[in-house]
């Protein structure tokens, strides 16, 4: 379950408070204006406060809902500040210093835990994490077409290495943003799960064989370090088609039997069509192409 991958601060603010009230039978909510409150718990004394920051929490807005519970006089014995993603250790440092401030115990509940309660509260799960089970019948019902790289049943990727990968691709999807330093969006998960399926040509991540998952590491590690040295999407078509192209002229490929290899690597007949991640796979596979072609010059026999 990965909060960052919430639709935004409403959706997360859902998602607390539906775990909340399963969690704390005197739970209730706030609708704006809220001073500083998003929910209370009268029975343990507890103010809850949801913050979706993009990016690192701001100790300023902290501070300001902190002085409003003691501005508007509420029974506080802990207050609760819930985030998507777990505090950082400078953050638990500062808050400790400001409970030595404040007449009630400060937390900071992350995704460690708000994950904890939620496998506690399925049904809340459910509704925004959907598990595999549905989201695999959600697509047998959309009519989700098999690909060449799906594996049957028994040989698929399981459940922990489906987490695994969905653990790196949203890792991904997060630095991307950040990078361009731009707010979260669904689609940038999405593009990165088409990327990943068109490179391994599978119909869904989860339908890798498992056997392949050492590979699935390995091009996913390599995606992340080559953008921290990021060159642009942009160069890097340019480089990939560049090299496909001087490699079908070093061969002699006349222009069908290009396209054939195009379409049997790459799912299109141009490389127009083609995403980064399957440009670089036919070129590869160009490449070996060429290696080979250069193997069989230098042992003095015809290349295939």
């Amino acid at each position: 379950m990965n909060l960052r991958s919430l639709a935004g601060p409403t959706e997360f603010e859902k998602l607390c408070r539906a775990v909340l009230m399963e969690e704390f039978s005197r739970f209730q909510a706030f609708s704006a204006p809220d001073h500083g409150l998003d929910g209370y718990d009268s029975d343990l004394k507890t103010i809850f406060q949801f913050y979706f920051p993009e990016r690192s929490p701001r100790r300023d807005k902290i501070l300001k809902d902190l002085d409003k519970v003691v501005m508007h006089g509420w029974p506080c014995e802990k207050w609760v500040l819930l985030l998507p993603k777990d505090p950082s250790a400078e953050l638990v440092k500062w808050l400790n210093k400001e409970t030595e401030r404040r007449p009630f115990k400060i937390e900071a509940w992350g995704e460690t835990r708000i994950s904890q309660l939620l496998r506690k509260n399925v049904r809340v799960q459910e509704q925004f994490f959907p598990t595999e089970l549905r989201k695999e019948l959600r697509r047998l019902v959309k009519g989700t077409r098999p690909k060449a790289g799906d594996a049957p049943g028994e040989d698929r990727i399981s459940p922990e290495m489906a987490a695994e990968l969905r653990q790196l691709i949203s890792v991904l999807a997060e630095e991307e943003a950040e990078r361009r330093k731009r707010k979260l969006q669904q689609s940038d998960y999405s593009r990165e799960y088409s990327e990943f399926n068109a490179y391994f040509q599978l119909s869904s991540y989860d339908r890798l064989s498992a056997i392949r998952l050492g590979e699935a590491r390995s091009y996913l590690e390599n995606k992340r370090y080559g953008r921290r040295h990021a060159e642009t999407t942009a160069r890097q078509r340019q480089r990939y088609v560049a090299g496909i192209k001087a490699i079908q002229k070093d061969l002699g490929m006349n222009e069908r039997e290009y396209r054939r290899l195009l379409l049997e690597i790459g799912g299109e007949q141009s490389t127009i069509a083609m995403e980064v991640a399957t440009l670089k796979r036919v070129f590869e596979h160009f490449r070996h192409l060429q290696g080979r072609a250069i193997a069989h010059e230098s042992d003095g026999r015809p290349s295939k």
